[in-house]
């Protein structure tokens, strides 16, 4: 079998551009390709590539050729990488490839390739594009180091020429083109590969076919800028401290450095008017500011224009021509330096606040007496807007007054400011005997901030009433009366009460600030009972005095109802008054009523609420129904009650029940149970006592003293006794009102408060039947829901689910979902517990709003979003009002409470406890 003995490699040395590199392959024996083309793999740089195979040479060499092309590079030597093909000996056997052992050292074999090119010609380091040189720069920066540049590989491009030469090495050169001629833009181009003998150390010749056109330009300039005219100041006679303004004008643009300076003519004197700006631009200004005593009355005249250590000159450097040129009229610029009198003082109003009628005074003071013609003012600004004080009196002195009367709608609450000048608004003001104007200039006047002004007279926001807007038979109403702001002077005279019937009352008034309550009492009649503020001569007046200018006629109205409805009627049971075994299943008991009233049924010692539809009532007997009744007679009663809570006369019917009708209690005895009332008290722990009613042990003893027990031994706070109580004298109402209140707290307190503030009116007491306790009603305060909850809890998610998703989602998003958390709790803090009353309780209000921000993530996390956050800060907030006994709505529940033990104490019958206030 023959193999590689060995392997002729090209001689060491750099290889360029279309050389040839030859490898012979030598085998021990004679060889022949038995198919294909054999290959010789190398690698050159980072290719790999193949040599080119050339053919059997003396019969036993493989001879391969690889021709170097342009961009081929291998700075550290090639490699020969290995030898496939179809070799095979005399024998047809194939022939062993393998080069292991037989390659010479090949890192003297180096491939430089690489094309010269041009990079960059720019302007030498620092130099300016615009020139007037007569000698410029360029850098031209090759790609690799060449060799061979020349001035004539170079030609100057543009409007300007020159002379070439070169100086550099490398791959960076320095072109110089000087005697340079012609003005305009100059370039340095290099000609393309045909014309010239660029190359790099290797041998690559330079190849761009196109000559290089794109270097950095200079733009040669070598003229003078020149002045093309002097504007000069308008034709008017200049006093002492007045600007004399000239403006040189140049054919372009010029820098200054230094001060340059224009000589004028002022009477008999030369002076300098001295540059004050325009550097950089074709207009320089000059300026000379006339000083006491001088005088011209034929016009100044303009002299030369001179450096004075500095100078001027184009972009290229080139200096300015100073010659004048068209010089603008200057005879009628005139010179007359009186020194004008001067303002010495102002002195403004005293300190305070001013309203409507009341008069700003100024007072200014000139160092001489002045003499004054029409109405010259001092502008002010009075909360955003201007107003005039306008002169009043002080001609011939030295001392002028200028008066404002403060007029409706104006208001500042930061303190007035005046302007720095006097207006002379067509008028005049001048020395005394003379006809010279003074300095109208106002120095600065202190303590303005402290004239305040309020010139808004307060108006009536609204009048709400309070409590529902349904009928009420209640003898006592109130309203609430929003002012715009703090008033003073209200009283039960700036009232009347307007009714469409016959209703009327008593008036009485208490409040402060800008929120007042008018509760109409001894109420006589029916009818609708609305509230309007008068529209004249009430008193009523704002801290500064400003007095209200309307009254209020529309404002909301109670509906006043003591007419009890009729008394229901009943129809015959079971056909015959009398319920057998077969009439049982599906009994319903029915009868008549008024339209819109509701029908409660007493039936086997307990009372039903009966379905009304229209002025139809049923009840669908139950079998606790016929249990509680037992066998033999039994009286039904029935009442029916209005919207207004009036009842009527109790209707009786008489009906017989028959033994086989009552049901039979087949079940097991029950465990013992207390059964009376003493029993049950002494059964409870004061734990339980807490547990159910959430009050301190302090109060435990007097919640167990009015304990009862209903008829599923139900634990209730038991108003009945409690109202006994009181009747009796034992406790008074007021601390009776407060003891209910505290109690029902968890339950109809929560119902009673949250509902009103999210719907704006307090629940019937069919709704609060509803909200409390009801099947009907997944979200009722009984559920297991709310049961696990403290009572501060049930009171914010109670407000979340009002607010957030029930009956007040719609109002309480257009009131508070564009608000900011902290605008939210002083909103609500005002509101539900006002400012004052706290402030009146020594609260520390700022601290108070402070710690309901910071609690903002535990309310986020109750309501779940941001209005929901918002809505649990309420409920939070009125928790607070209850616990501190403070604000509108803790007295609406009180007025609530009050108004059903008005109805106890009057006449002690139409009161159940349990039916009214169901306070589980």
């Amino acid at each position: 079998m023959a193999a590689v003995q060995s392997i002729d490699l090209p001689s060491n040395g750099t290889y360029t551009r279309l050389e040839m590199l030859t490898f012979d392959v030598n085998f021990d024996s004679d060889i022949s390709i038995s198919s294909g083309v054999p290959r010789l793999r190398l690698q050159v740089g980072a290719q790999e590539i193949d040599a080119q195979y050339l053919g059997v040479t003396g019969a036993s060499t493989l001879s391969f050729q690889y021709h170097v092309l342009a961009g081929a590079f291998d700075g550290d030597g090639i490699t020969v990488l290995g030898l496939t093909g179809n070799v095979v000996d005399q024998d047809g056997d194939p022939a062993d490839l393998s080069l292991g052992g037989l390659l010479g050292d090949t890192s003297g074999i180096l491939v430089d390739a690489v094309i010269p090119q041009v990079q960059s010609i720019v302007r030498a380091s620092s130099a300016a594009e615009i020139t007037n040189a007569s000698s410029v720069a360029f850098t031209v920066t090759f790609s690799r180091d060449v060799v061979n540049v020349s001035a004539g590989d170079f030609e100057v491009g543009g409007a300007a020429t020159g002379d070439i030469s070169v100086s550099g090495s490398g791959s960076v050169y320095t072109v110089t083109v000087s005697n340079i001629s012609g003005a305009g833009a100059l370039r340095l181009d290099l000609k393309s590969a045909a014309n010239i003998d660029i190359q790099d150390a290797v041998g690559n010749p330079y190849l761009m076919p196109m000559p290089f056109t794109t270097g950095e330009p200079y733009l040669v300039d070598k003229n003078a800028p020149a002045v093309t005219s002097v504007a000069a100041p308008s034709a008017l006679t200049y006093g002492a401290g007045a600007e004399l303004s000239f403006v040189v004008n140049f054919d372009e643009a010029v820098t200054v450095t230094g001060n340059p300076q224009l000589s004028l003519t002022i009477g008999s004197s030369t002076v300098q008017a001295a540059y004050a700006s325009g550097s950089g631009t074709t207009a320089l200004s000059f300026r000379y500011t006339v000083v006491s005593g001088q005088l011209d009355a034929d016009g100044v005249t303009v002299g030369a224009l001179g450096l004075n250590g500095g100078s001027i000159r184009d972009a290229a450097g080139n200096a300015a021509t100073l010659t004048l040129n068209s010089v603008g009229s200057t005879s009628g610029v005139l010179v007359d330096a009186y020194v004008p009198l001067e303002v010495e003082s102002i002195d403004g109003p005293d300190a305070d606040t001013y309203a409507v009628g009341q008069t700003l005074e100024f007072k200014v003071t000139f160092n001489g007496d002045v003499e004054v013609a029409g109405a010259p003012r001092i502008a002010l600004t009075i909360g955003g807007d201007t107003r005039y004080a306008t002169y009043a009196s002080g001609d011939g002195s030295d001392t002028l007054t200028f008066t404002y009367e403060v007029q409706s709608g104006d208001s500042d609450a930061n303190g007035i400011a005046t302007a720095s000048t006097i207006e002379l608004n067509g008028g005049s003001i001048k020395k005394h005997g003379s006809n010279r104007d003074v300095d109208r200039d106002l120095p600065a006047i202190s303590g303005l901030s402290s004239v305040l002004v309020d010139g808004v007279a307060p108006e009536v926001s609204d009048i709400v009433r309070v409590g529902s807007a349904t009928p009420t038979n209640a003898t006592s109403v109130q309203y609430t009366v929003t002012f715009s702001e703090v008033v003073t002077g209200v009283d039960l005279t700036d009232f009347t009460l307007t009714s469409n019937g016959d209703a009327t009352g008593d008036i009485a008034v208490t409040g402060s600030g800008s929120s007042y309550t008018v509760t109409a009492s001894n109420i006589t009649a029916e009818g609708s009972l609305g509230l309007n503020l008068k529209g004249s001569g009430t008193g009523i007046v704002d801290a500064h005095g400003n007095a209200i200018a309307t009254g209020i006629v529309y404002g909301q109205e109670h509906i006043i109802d003591t007419t009890p409805p009729a008394p229901p009627t009943f129809n015959v049971v079971a056909a015959d008054d009398v319920i057998s075994a077969s009439e049982v299943s599906g009994l319903t008991i029915t009868g008549a009523t008024e339209l819109d009233t509701t029908v409660s049924l007493t039936i086997g010692g307990q009372v039903r609420a009966a379905t009304v539809t229209g002025t139809n009532w049923s009840y669908s007997v139950t079998a606790s129904d016929l249990t509680n009744m037992g066998a033999g007679t039994e009286t039904l009663k029935i009442v029916a009650k209005d919207a207004a809570g009036n009842a009527s006369l109790v209707e009786t019917l008489s009906i017989s029940v028959e033994n086989a009708a009552v049901p039979v209690d087949d079940t097991a005895p029950p465990t013992p149970q207390p059964s009376t009332q003493e029993q049950l008290k002494a059964a409870l722990t004061d734990a339980e006592v807490m547990a159910r009613f959430s009050q301190s042990i302090s109060s435990v003893r007097s919640v167990k003293e009015h304990l009862g027990v209903d008829g599923g031994l139900n634990v209730h706070v038991n108003l009945g006794q409690a109202t006994a109580r009181f009747l009796e004298g034992i406790t008074s109402k007021e601390e009776f009102e407060k003891e209910i209140t505290k109690a029902v707290l968890p339950t109809t307190g929560v119902a009673h408060s949250v509902y009103k503030y999210f719907t704006g009116s307090p629940p019937t007491e069919a709704g609060m039947e509803y909200l409390i306790d009801s099947a009907a009603n997944p979200n009722d305060l009984t559920d297991p829901y709310y049961q696990k909850f403290s009572v501060e809890n049930r009171f914010i998610n109670f407000a979340v689910n009002l607010g957030k998703e029930g009956e007040g989602r719609a109002k309480f998003e257009a009131d508070y979902g564009a608000l900011t958390f902290s605008e939210a709790v002083s909103k609500a803090y005002g509101e539900i517990i006002g400012f004052n009353n706290a402030a009146n309780f020594g609260v520390d209000i700022e601290k108070a709003l402070t710690y309901i921000e910071s609690q903002r993530a535990y309310f986020e996390t109750l309501g779940g979003d941001p209005i929901g956050a918002k809505a649990a800060m309420i409920g939070y907030v009125i928790s607070v009002s209850h616990s501190q006994e403070v604000g509108e709505y803790h007295q609406s529940l009180l007025f609530s409470i009050g108004a059903k033990l008005t109805g106890v104490t009057g006449s002690g019958a139409g009161f159940s406890p349990m039916g009214d206030w169901d306070l589980i």
